[in-house]
């Protein structure tokens, strides 16, 4: 059995064209499951119903995405203090 160059070059070419298709399917996947926890994000603060004027509510997205990650939340100030609550208040 021999292998030419022409054959490993299109077998590199056939590889590299599923290894891109993959990558593709794998971002796709990944950017869905951000915009589904967003949802959940946001129906679970619109089931909270302690809503005053939505900022925070519409708030909530996708800050940071890459090829491998994302990063959900939202960036207005006081949204840690909703999700953890503030601390012992001292007169």
């Amino acid at each position: 059995m021999s292998v030419s160059i022409k054959d490993l070059e299109r077998a590199r070419r056939v590889l590299g064209g599923i290894s891109k298709d993959l990558d593709d399917d794998v971002n796709k996947l990944l950017h869905q499951l951000g915009n589904d926890i967003v949802a959940e994000a946001k129906s679970n603060l619109q089931n909270n119903t302690n809503i005053n004027t939505g900022t925070l509510l519409s708030s909530i997205r996708i800050l940071f995405e890459t090829k491998n990650s994302l990063e959900v939340g939202t960036d207005i100030d006081y949204a840690g203090y909703i999700e953890y609550g503030r601390g012992p208040v001292r007169p």
